[in-house]
């Protein structure tokens, strides 16, 4: 059922996944050599952090990649490879990576200037979105940034063309029951990660 997923319809939603937990990794390491000062290096503390990171990264990536794997499960076959087909997943797959990106840089900013992660704090970037936006503004080269979120996102996309992740995608046609195999686990893995994590927090 699962067998060459990197090879078929869903070799975008793998492409997207990996690409996610590999930059997420990437940012949490990055992040705590940024603070080495105050992180606890000991091989139990880089474990468990590594270990809940990649929980919450992999209920992320769930939660994105539900959508298209769910808009494989209702599409029939006979619509594969469409203009319609094309043309939306090409828009779902940059539009996932304009968040992520966009997303990935506002954390960096944010470290920054609170050496956190969001949290509570991110609520009033998003309350008070006039005032941020004009400190944002006053404190980063804001076309230098979106001007790299758009080439990051160009060469990411000629990437996965240059792979052939697009001809996978539009020039296979799963079987219903492979459908149904891979929503369900991704539906699986979404609940189950975020179940994780609420048993992991604090009571």
């Amino acid at each position: 059922m699962f067998k060459n997923l990197f090879k078929s319809r869903y070799s975008i939603l793998l492409f997207f996944s990996l690409l996610f937990l590999l930059i997420s990794f990437l940012l949490r390491f990055i992040f705590a050599v940024w603070v080495k000062g105050e992180f606890d290096w000991n091989i139990g503390s880089l474990m468990h952090t590594l270990f809940y990171g990649l929980i919450y990264d992999i209920s992320v990536v769930s939660c994105f990649t539900l959508f298209l794997s769910f808009y494989y499960l209702i599409l029939p076959n006979k619509f594969i490879n469409s203009v319609f087909d094309r043309a939306f997943v090409y828009f779902i797959f940059t539009l996932y990576l304009v968040i992520i990106y966009f997303t990935f840089f506002a954390e960096v900013t944010f470290w920054d200037e609170f050496k956190s992660r969001f949290n509570f704090i991110a609520v009033d970037y998003l309350i008070y979105t006039y005032e941020v936006v004009k400190n944002i503004q006053e404190s980063y080269p804001l076309p230098i940034l979106i001007g790299g979120i758009v080439l990051i996102t160009g060469l990411t996309l000629f990437i996965t063309k240059k792979r052939n992740v697009f001809y996978d995608t539009f020039n296979s046609k799963p079987k219903t029951s492979q459908k149904f195999g891979v929503f369900a686990l991704n539906l699986i893995l979404v609940i189950g990660s975020l179940y994780v994590l609420n048993q992991s927090c604090p009571k």
